[in-house]
């Protein structure tokens, strides 16, 4: 018996040894440095259960076939779980673990550099009792904050692998800093039919729906946000422009223009400061009945399962209407150097490991063009999921297009909520935005733009049409739920999504239940959802999605295209259940065939005159062309635009310079389909006059075809007209001058109100009373020029010049009546005395009053004539010169050292003698070596 044991441990010890030869002896494993994970690197306790292994592609990979995957690190190697030898199981290429398995990719890389250095990090204990997590904690290591399960500390790097070696410990991870996406340049609500929901459902503006920004501080006194901001979370010390401009698209007001407008203008915000990258904590959420935040920042590609995609995903979990929306990151040209996709470019680049959490939504950049950008980061996710769901507009950044993406669902929500009285589930908010997505790219889904591009419309109308229902099943259990299609659907779409426990860290795949959905058509025939390839090469990830069962991801899609009307069966079951039961939510949606809709403009839009302008439409003709007119007489004549595809949804117009109502018409297969009348016009160039005490006047250019104009101003927050007029000026008294902002729009002869001006502070346009600037410049005659430009001329009578002749002593030296509509008047004192002197404007105005410039100065020297002062000097001196040339200024002391040379070639210039001794010195300036002036400057 003795003997028998003996023979077998002595024949495993062979197989070990085997195993590790051949996993060691590897090339993929020496190219992609999995041997980093192998035992010899720490000292593993005798008990560890942890091994690396190669599993051939055709292994049956199950939650039961004698090991627990716990993390997986290349195509075919994953560190398991396993009370029983490896060899037992069939594995033939295996070796024992070390615990660097519990180091993020960021962390293990920075510990594979050579220097030596401390590193800051972030530990994930298994329990979330404080006292005994501190106790886990080594001496080398110091603590920096402790609070629950997680710890941040400092640590030398050699001292890592034992300090991972304690089982307590789940994960660690360097602690990174959040950058910024990049800002998109301008906003177009036309892209995603943002515009168009606001004209047919103009009450959704997203009252009563709280959102949270979570990184730098953003401008709460700018014009777009007045008003609507409320505190929770411990705020950035930090403003940023990037902050400001995600506020605004996300809810901006329009008070400052047209593009000053954002997607929800009536939502509410608050700022969290993401120099902290967990999630805050869930009762700030509750109390503040926050129920979206936007995240607009990256740390670099991340692919793996990390604590903060863990923490994201359970928070989403228990706080079931709580929606994280994420911008996808701007590095869309990058190949990650680690995970499963290593190596592979262009592919698996979102910028953190919270963009790899189920429960979020993380949104890709689209151009005006339907164009995915070449910057918006790709998925897959680490474990092959689709990532990012979705796409918005986001020119140059996806920073934008999360944020676009974030007012719509406020609006969604705002929707729900009037219907209900409730919010919704995060879950059904993702399942109706990838429903009524757009499809781009490859057909169905793909890992550029996810399941399409943001549709505003489609997704308010499932909300408003009620296409959508939620269930909750148990383990085996199948719901179905009954649709009937009506004949001359051009498709059907349906989506499931559900908001899944969380994983395990560092987790293999991400997915804890795995539900199925499939769609059963009048015959009996079952119709299973679209499922990409995520094998990790650049083709398999190209490849078109095909119809199979979906065992990754927890949202899925079914479409078909021109279905046989009649009865179908939706169909949702629990193939797998690890956790409980398991609520979910869906979302359909038929279009029907050659159907034509307008969706931008609509009616009372506004569009640019002079400007390339885009139109858009929704389409469902197939293979056919229409022709394009406009008509500016209400539909009297029409004159032609161009041909367009209808397929492309959107035509480039370069509107000619018009003021005017408009008419567009699609001609398709001789049918008009004409839009709603729109506007065309040009924003006026607003401009003050003066500015006193007494008054303010606002003056604009006349605009041809106007019958009147509009001047608003800042009141409770909001931009509201505070009076018309038939002229284009306007002069508020100063009793009445309530605001520093102001704006002005024509009102054409055809009724409509043209576009709005920018709204300007009338105390940063350089025009104080009357004064915009006055200059005094020495002329080439021996004289000085003085030149005044005034804002208006409007109630100016005449203008004295005067001229400081004593001691708080001005004297007129000239006259000049006001003329007309000049506003720049010029004056030449010809008899300048050498040196400094000083002049002021005297406006006399119409009503008797008297306005006087601030007091301006001017040089006066001969050529070659110079000036030091102060003299004696103790820190500086300065120079004044007659003229300005090349010349060069030279120090010597009483010995004749030249203690300094430098340029002069101002007529006002300052230099240090700071480090000069005190003394007398020679100051010689010289032009082409020659001296031009010899003077004594005194240092003291």
């Amino acid at each position: 018996m003795n003997r028998l044991i003996v023979f077998t441990l002595l024949f495993l010890s062979c197989c070990y040894a085997k195993a590790q030869k051949n996993i060691s002896s590897d090339p993929f494993f020496k190219t992609y440095s999995i041997n980093k994970f192998q035992n010899g690197i720490s000292n593993l306790r005798p008990s560890s259960t942890i091994y690396i292994v190669k599993l051939p592609e055709q292994f049956n990979i199950d939650k039961h076939a004698g090991f627990k995957i716990i993390r997986h690190l290349s195509v075919n190697y994953f560190i398991i779980e396993s009370e029983v030898n490896p060899a037992k199981l069939g594995i033939v290429n295996f070796s024992q673990a070390n615990n660097m398995w519990k180091a993020s990719d960021n962390l293990v890389k920075k510990w594979e550099e050579l220097t030596l250095e401390t590193l800051h990090i972030q530990l994930v204990f298994k329990s979330p009792e404080e006292n005994y997590n501190k106790q886990v904690l080594s001496s080398k290591i110091r603590l920096i904050s402790l609070k629950g399960k997680l710890a941040f500390a400092d640590i030398n790097k050699r001292d890592l692998s034992e300090l991972l070696d304690n089982r307590n410990i789940e994960f660690a991870d360097l602690v990174r800093k959040p950058v910024d996406e990049l800002l998109i340049n301008n906003l177009d609500l036309s892209v995603n039919e943002i515009s168009t929901v606001h004209r047919l459902s103009p009450a959704l503006r997203g009252k009563g729906i709280n959102i949270s920004l979570k990184e730098a501080q953003y401008d709460v006194k700018d014009l777009d946000l007045l008003g609507r901001t409320f505190t929770s979370s411990p705020s950035s010390p930090n403003q940023s422009s990037h902050a400001t401009t995600m506020a605004t698209l996300i809810g901006g007001n329009g008070n400052s223009y047209i593009y000053g407008l954002g997607v929800a203008p009536e939502v509410r915000f608050t700022s969290s400061d993401y120099a902290q990258l967990f999630p805050d904590d869930s009762s700030v959420f509750y109390k503040k009945n926050i129920s979206i935040q936007n995240h607009s920042y990256g740390t670099g590609i991340e692919n793996y399962y990390g604590a903060e995609a863990n923490e994201y995903d359970r928070q989403s979990y228990m706080n079931d209407s709580l929606v994280h929306v994420f911008s996808a990151g701007n590095s869309g040209r990058s190949t990650p150097i680690a995970g499963v996709y290593a190596g592979l470019i262009n592919r698996a680049n979102l910028t953190g490991t919270f963009k790899q959490a189920k429960n979020v939504l993380v949104v890709g950049g689209t151009n005006r063009e339907n164009i995915t950008e070449t910057l918006s980061s790709k998925g897959p996710a680490y474990d092959g999921r689709i990532k990012p769901e979705l796409v918005s507009v986001g020119e140059d950044g996806t920073s934008g297009a999360a944020a676009v993406t974030t007012g719509l669902i406020g609006l969604l929500q705002q929707e729900y909520k009037n219907q209900t009285g409730s919010l919704p589930s995060s879950a059904l908010l993702k399942s109706i935005l990838i429903n009524s997505a757009d499809d781009l790219g490859n057909l169905h889904v793909d890992f550029d733009n996810g399941y399409g591009k943001l549709n505003a419309l489609k997704a308010i109308r499932t909300i408003q049409e009620k296409r959508y229902q939620n269930g909750t099943i148990s383990a085996l259990q199948d719901y179905s739920f009954p649709v009937q299609i009506l004949p001359s659907t051009s498709i059907f779409k349906v989506s499931l999504a559900w908001n899944d426990p969380a994983a395990s860290i560092n987790s293999a795949q991400a997915l804890v239940n795995d539900l199925d959905i499939w769609l059963v058509d009048p015959s009996g025939n079952t119709i299973l959802p679209w499922v990409l390839n995520s094998y990790p090469h650049l083709d398999s990830l190209s490849k078109v999605a095909v119809r199979k069962r979906d065992s990754l991801n927890n949202t899925e899609q079914v479409t078909v295209e021109n279905p046989v009307p009649g009865n179908y069966m939706i169909h949702v079951k629990a193939n797998q259940m690890l956790q409980g039961s398991q609520s979910f939510h869906i979302s359909y949606q038929a279009e029907a065939s050659n159907t034509f809709e307008w969706t931008y403009p609509q009616f009372n839009d506004q569009l640019f005159s002079g400007k390339d302008n885009y139109i858009r439409w929704k389409s469902t003709f197939k293979g056919t062309s229409g022709s394009l007119s406009v008509s500016y007489d209400r539909g009297l004549t029409w004159v032609a635009v161009g041909n367009t595809n209808e397929s492309a949804n959107f035509y480039k117009w370069a509107i000619p310079t018009l003021f005017s109502k408009a008419l567009l018409k699609m001609t398709i297969s001789g049918t008009d389909y004409i839009s709603p009348a729109f506007s065309i016009s040009k924003p006026l160039s607003l401009k003050v006059g003066f500015n006193c005490s007494d008054g303010i006047l606002l003056i604009w250019p006349k605009q041809q075809g106007a019958v009147n104009y509009k001047v608003y101003t800042i009141k409770d927050d909001i931009l509201q007209l505070l009076q018309s007029t038939a002229d284009t000026v306007m002069q508020i008294s100063g009793n009445k001058v309530t605001s520093d902002y102001y704006a002005v729009s024509a009102t054409s002869v055809q009724g409509f109100e043209g576009l709005k001006s920018f709204t300007i502070n009338i105390n940063s346009q350089g025009v104080g009373c009357y004064v915009q600037t006055f200059l005094a410049n020495p002329g080439t005659d021996k004289n000085i020029i003085l030149n005044l430009n005034v804002g208006t001329n409007t109630g100016l009578k005449s203008i004295k010049w005067e001229k400081i002749t004593g001691p708080d002593q001005f004297t007129i030296i000239g006259s000049t009546e006001i003329i007309g509509n000049k506003l720049s008047y010029s004056f030449n004192d010809a008899t300048p005395k050498i040196g400094l002197q000083f002049y002021r404007a005297v406006l006399e105005r119409e009503d008797g009053k008297i306005i006087y410039s601030d007091t301006i100065s001017a040089i006066y020297f001969n050529p070659y004539q110079f000036t030091l002062f102060p003299n004696p000097a103790n820190e500086t001196f300065s120079v004044l010169a007659g003229t300005i040339d090349d010349f060069e200024i030279s120090l010597y002391n009483s010995a004749g050292q030249k203690m300094s040379t430098e340029i002069l070639n101002n007529l006002s210039q300052s230099y240090s003698v700071a480090n000069l001794k005190s003394g007398i010195y020679l100051c010689i300036i010289t032009l082409n070596g020659k001296p031009v002036y010899k003077g004594k400057l005194i240092k003291t």
